[in-house]
């Protein structure tokens, strides 16, 4: 009755769009990769230790602006670790929470989200949220859409008179 529930996704970072392609084609014009928060670096920690890993084989460092972590000493990259595998542990967490919403509104019958299809419209609930419902403006045409794709069995012959 509704689309799945957005998912919170990482990849590896090294083989994305965005700004990660700069890291080789301009690696000659900085030094330091500063970050506001070492966890807003990555959410996983394998893929953390990839970035880790290119800047120490490219002489670049990486500086967490808020968190004073001095990720040249031995204490400063196990740390930098530590708060990496704590990003893995809260996209779980995310993860889990929204999983666990969704079906919650499901079961309630509510709408989950996204864009109401044509031919219904969003009817408010009582205990909060949205639930689908026909809607009578449009049904009659929305009933013979339907059969003339029963009818003709492919989409591409109808054609409204």
């Amino acid at each position: 009755m509704g689309r799945r529930p957005r998912r919170v996704r990482c990849h590896a970072p090294l083989q994305e769009t965005g700004p990660w392609p700069w890291f080789n084609e301009r690696a000659d014009e900085w030094d330091v990769l500063a970050v506001w928060k070492l966890d807003r670096l990555s959410r996983k920690a394998g893929h953390f230790a990839e970035v880790f890993d290119w800047c120490q084989k490219h002489g670049k460092v990486i500086v967490s602006v808020t968190e004073g972590i001095d990720m040249s000493t031995p204490m400063g990259k196990m740390f930098a670790q530590i708060i990496a595998a704590f990003a893995e542990g809260e996209l779980d967490t995310i993860r889990a929470r929204a999983l666990s919403g969704s079906a919650a509104r499901k079961a309630k019958g509510v709408w989950i989200g996204g864009v109401e299809p044509f031919g219904y419209r969003f009817e408010r609930q009582d205990g909060g949220g949205k639930k689908l419902v026909q809607d009578a403006t449009y049904a009659e045409l929305f009933r013979e859409i339907v059969e003339r794709q029963r009818v003709t069995g492919r989409p591409t012959r109808l054609r409204l008179t």
